[in-house]
């Protein structure tokens, strides 16, 4: 927590949940150890909005337990609530409301309504306003000064309040940690002591947004991708993770290492290959259900496994695998004026030797600022290959031979970006020229030279 504050601020912590990781422990010499913590931080928490979770069922089943019976809204659930709060002491207005048998009612002491007049006047026409006797009503009379025989509540429709949501609690009693081995034993994925996906959906879904990143600096067996992949396949979000892990070597006695796996990365790939899997058969087979969209066809029908097809297609399993490694460029240890002519021949490639051309589309898409995730194609263009990038925002070339007729056939293509190496160049014209074909061709093109 302390790196925490240090990074982020303590001013914007915005909380510590208590979870319960696991019930019937009888380990430890006072108290046993059922609880671990999750530390919530935001980058400016004034700006940030808050967090909603779901209505439980009881609260539902408890509060919400009368039913509208006419009217547009009939047989919606609902809650009253009085429309004179003895604790509002600012805002709103008082005005006389007139009650079913003609009495006129108003808050006592001058107090407001917790709507005003129009407010109140909508609510009427819309039926969102209730009229009870009562003995103990906390009304006063308009015309006697004395004590009122009704009390005016308005309804708190259901729908409105699931839709709306309600704060977190910070004490977190579901989503144990023996949760967690069977989901991997339903993967046939061996790992000690995982996190339950459960528990990483609860937490992704109280942030109303369904389109960000995920960024998981210790991702283990990687839970949190398999957790955004089937929280996406449930409500059509669009999240997208980011997993950090050290190539951790498995112990040799373990279980997975017997399995094949040779250190945690590799067991964190295969469990997001075979959950993205699993996460796609589920919705071939039950789409609809999935998503909580009512449908009229029945399973067997054509028109619904194309409509759970289409669900399933549109559910993003697919990743990418980098790994961290040194520079692509040959280390230079001299400055010119102490780099004898006799060398140059040594050093006319700048690349070092075991680097790919996808080493180096890479390199140069983080330089740029083009996304790691973007759809790349390799497509070939005057009998050289390209890698196609974001449909054609950046193009780049890593091949040899490269003649004035490829780069004018790229710059004809007009990219945002054109990359090519410089030892990929044909010939000395083509070097000279490079800059002038783009210039002609697509002069606002940026242009890069490994």
């Amino acid at each position: 927590m302390t790196t925490c504050d240090e990074i982020f601020g303590a001013s914007n912590r915005a909380g510590i949940v208590s979870r319960q990781m696991k019930t019937g422990n009888n380990q430890g010499k006072f108290f046993t150890q059922n609880t671990d913590y999750i530390v919530v931080y935001s980058k400016n928490v004034d700006a940030t909005s808050a967090l909603k979770d779901d209505m439980s069922q009881d609260l539902i089943d408890n509060v919400y337990n009368k039913v509208q019976e006419s009217g547009a809204r009939k047989g919606e659930r609902y809650r009253t609530m009085g429309l004179f709060q003895a604790s509002l002491k600012h805002g709103g207005s008082s005005y006389p409301i007139v009650c079913p048998d003609g009495e006129r009612v108003i808050t006592p002491k001058g107090l407001p309504w917790r709507w005003n007049e129009a407010s109140f006047k909508e609510g009427l026409e819309n039926d969102d306003i209730v009229f009870i006797k009562s003995k103990n009503s906390p009304l006063i009379n308009y015309d006697t000064k004395e004590k009122a025989s009704w009390n005016v509540y308005t309804k708190i429709w259901l729908s409105s309040r699931i839709e709306e949501g309600q704060l977190p609690s910070d004490l977190i009693l579901k989503f144990e940690n023996r949760h967690a081995a069977k989901e991997l034993v339903s993967l046939d994925i061996p790992f000690d002591f995982p996190k339950p996906t459960s528990l990483l959906k609860y937490i992704l879904h109280l942030i109303v947004e369904k389109d960000y990143y995920v960024l998981d600096f210790f991702s283990g067996s990687a839970t949190t991708a398999h957790a955004v992949m089937q929280l996406n396949a449930e409500d059509g979000g669009h999240r997208k993770f980011i997993m950090v892990q050290l190539p951790e070597a498995c112990d040799e006695k373990s279980e997975a290492y017997k399995a094949g796996y040779k250190n945690i990365c590799e067991i964190g790939k295969e469990r997001i290959r075979r959950a993205g899997r699993k996460i796609r058969e589920s919705l071939l087979k039950d789409g609809l259900s999935q998503r909580n969209i009512g449908t009229a066809f029945w399973e067997e029908t054509p028109e619904y496994i194309s409509k759970c097809k289409e669900i399933a297609d549109g559910v993003d399993i697919g990743f990418r695998v980098l790994r961290l490694d040194s520079s692509n460029m040959q280390d230079v240890y001299y400055t010119p004026v102490n780099f004898p002519q006799s060398w140059v021949d040594l050093v006319v490639n700048n690349i070092k030797p075991d680097r790919t051309p996808e080493d180096l589309l890479f390199q140069v898409m983080l330089e740029l600022g083009v996304l790691p995730s973007s759809k790349i194609v390799e497509t070939e263009i005057d009998g050289k290959k390209v890698f196609d990038v974001a449909d054609g925002f950046l193009l780049a070339c890593f091949d040899t031979g490269v003649t004035t007729e490829t780069v004018t056939a790229i710059a004809k293509r007009q990219p945002y970006y054109a990359v090519f190496r410089d030892a990929s160049m044909a010939d000395d014209s083509t070097a000279t020229n490079f800059d002038q074909i783009f210039e002609t061709y697509s002069p606002s093109t940026v242009r890069k030279v490994l």
